[in-house]
């Protein structure tokens, strides 16, 4: 049996239109057992909460966390790690 693959094209493009204009994500992984780590900067905790929340409400996300945040002179950095959906 065939594991349904995640259609990162269209994936890609949802993300690109639904992050604020004030996050920057720098790095973006995943792995071949469908795990993801995100990392990247927001202007305040407030952005990284909604960006968890995005993901969880997008179809190709599941078990969204943040792992780590950390206040940087530029704002915060954040990193996000979760599991993919397959088929997304």
């Amino acid at each position: 049996m065939q594991k349904e693959r995640v259609p990162f094209a269209k994936m890609f493009v949802e993300l690109a239109d639904k992050i604020p204009q004030n996050v920057t994500m720098t790095d973006l992984n995943f792995d071949l057992r469908t795990k993801f780590t995100m990392k990247g900067r927001a202007g305040s905790n407030r952005d990284v909460e909604n960006i968890v929340n995005i993901l969880k409400e997008m179809k190709y996300f599941k078990e969204v966390l943040v792992e780590k945040t950390a206040v940087e002179k530029d704002g915060f950095v954040f990193y996000i790690e979760g599991t993919m959906r397959q088929g997304g």
